[in-house]
């Protein structure tokens, strides 16, 4: 999943011109965390809600006692019990994250994140630090593994609560029944509630505030697909020219001729840039009067995209 916006300097480069707008966030990260940590849950706002459900079924039980109606008052406190309970053992689990540890001597994971026609999102550090984002996996640990007799044990309870209020409930009074159905109704509602919460965005807070310590962020508009491509390279530089020319096809896929020839030097303009040539993207004239006119005037535009991004790279 994307990353959150944290820590975002915004830059907006001179655009030579704008065509389909694109966004790049670098990730700088350093920090490389142990292989297993338990995170700090955050306080949840939704946490007093939980009263509400268990208010409403204290109300109705004892609404149950008060008519007489023990049929249905049994049946709304052993729901309160079994439910209570299973809250409590899932509770028990100790909340883990983990992932694995790189090779020892293992490059710089360097490497596009998420792509898409918005945004892309670009990882640079060790190994160590990108592990979390691509490997890593929340889970809950509990001291029963890998038996899970208690998890067990709840199970059977719920399904014999299940099976006991399909016999006994319709035995009860008209008000005991409805009773029941109010708790159950609220019950429902509130477990739904819980369901709609978006966990995604819970975990992902997690991961950046407390497992990667809420690494330096910075995003970059950009008003050209080109200018985003060339950027990027820029950015994933020095690396590889193999790993570059594949991100390079897998972006710019086109393959006509002045297509290839722009690639084609690109490439070998970053590496220029790489060694201390501070002379970038500078269209050799000569070379251009070998293409028809409509092909000089796009390779003309395309270099100036490629000057565009070296602008906001080196800013």
């Amino acid at each position: 999943k994307s990353i959150p916006p944290t820590n975002i300097h915004s830059l907006r480069p001179p655009l030579t011109r704008i065509t389909t707008p694109a966004c790049v966030t670098v990730v700088d990260l350093t920090h490389e965390p142990p292989r297993e940590q338990h995170p700090r849950l955050f306080r949840d706002s939704t946490s007093p809600l939980a009263l509400i459900p268990i208010l409403v079924s204290c109300v109705t039980s004892a609404a149950c006692a008060y008519y007489r109606d023990w049929f249905c008052f049994s049946m709304i406190v052993l729901g309160m019990v079994s439910s209570g309970l299973s809250c409590y053992v899932i509770g028990t689990g100790v909340f883990t994250f983990t992932h694995p540890l790189p090779a020892k001597g293992a490059p710089h994971g360097d490497g596009v994140l998420e792509s898409s026609s918005e945004e892309i999102v670009i990882l640079k550090g060790p190994e160590g630090a990108i592990n979390p984002i691509t490997r890593g996996r929340f889970s809950l640990k509990y001291s029963s593994e890998p038996e899970y007799h208690n998890i067990g044990l709840c199970s059977m309870l719920l399904t014999v609560q299940f099976l006991a209020q399909l016999i006994i409930v319709p035995q009860g009074e008209i008000f005991g029944q409805i009773m029941f159905l109010t708790s159950l109704a609220i019950s429902w509602m509130y477990n739904s509630y819980l369901s709609s919460l978006d966990k995604e965005s819970v975990q992902r807070r997690i991961l950046v505030q407390q497992v990667l310590q809420t690494p330096m962020m910075r995003k970059y508009q950009l008003g050209t697909w080109t200018i985003l491509v060339v950027f990027v390279l820029l950015v994933l530089s020095p690396a590889d020219e193999e790993a570059l020319r594949k991100v390079l096809d897998d972006m710019l896929p086109n393959e006509t001729v002045v297509w290839r020839y722009f690639k084609n030097n690109i490439l070998h303009e970053i590496r220029k840039i790489m060694t201390d040539e501070k002379t970038a993207f500078i269209l050799d004239t000569a070379i251009i009067d070998g293409f028809e006119l409509s092909d000089r005037t796009l390779l003309q535009t395309l270099y100036r995209d490629a000057r565009t991004a070296y602008t906001a790279y080196v800013e």
